[in-house]
């Protein structure tokens, strides 16, 4: 991925501000990234494997664009909420990584995490977990205005193979929008 192709114009660079991101993987092909400054705000990205990826597979390339994003904001504090089991215990040294590409995310995840003065990440309930997962799946109806125009961040191949290619889509056509919308005046 190439974090250059990552926006963040449209936010406030801010590294005084702690950063809280909630990372979600899901058996679809969209994971999520919700990013909460401490100031305010919160900066949402969907992201879509364009390649066949494992929901752990696709929980590090997720949780990758998130450190990028965060990194490009300037964040120095950033505590990571994440439900997968596996990836917070490989990335907290309780549970090993064994499969080679396991391995390879690991490590680009450990040298992304140096950047940041402080760094945590806990596992959490799914259902705790609910703006990231309510964004993970695009499908459904969004309960919240504010995330109608929300970019997609589309992986064309894995992190751990190439660091070439992101496409980004700055306005999303969201059909649950309309129902929204038509909902709401009514």
């Amino acid at each position: 991925m190439v974090t250059n192709d990552i926006k963040t114009d449209r936010y406030k660079q801010d590294s005084r501000s702690s950063y809280n991101l909630d990372i979600n993987s899901q058996p679809v092909p969209l994971d999520s990234v919700v990013l909460k400054s401490s100031q305010g705000g919160n900066i949402v990205y969907s992201i879509r494997c364009e390649f066949k990826a494992t929901n752990n597979e696709a929980e590090y390339e997720a949780l990758i664009a998130g450190l990028d994003i965060a990194h490009k904001l300037g964040a120095k504090h950033l505590d990571v909420r994440s439900d997968s089991l596996l990836v917070v215990n490989q990335i907290n040294g309780d549970f090993q990584a064994k499969d080679s590409k396991m391995i390879s995310y690991l490590k680009i995840v450990k040298e992304r995490i140096v950047r940041f003065d402080h760094f945590s990440i806990e596992q959490i309930p799914r259902d705790q977990n609910t703006q990231a997962d309510a964004l993970a799946n695009l499908g459904s109806a969004f309960h919240d205005p504010s995330m109608e125009n929300i970019p997609i961040l589309h992986l064309t191949t894995p992190t751990i193979e190439t660091k070439e290619e992101v496409q980004m889509d700055e306005e999303v056509y969201n059909w649950s929008i309309d129902i929204w919308n038509y909902l709401k005046h009514d």
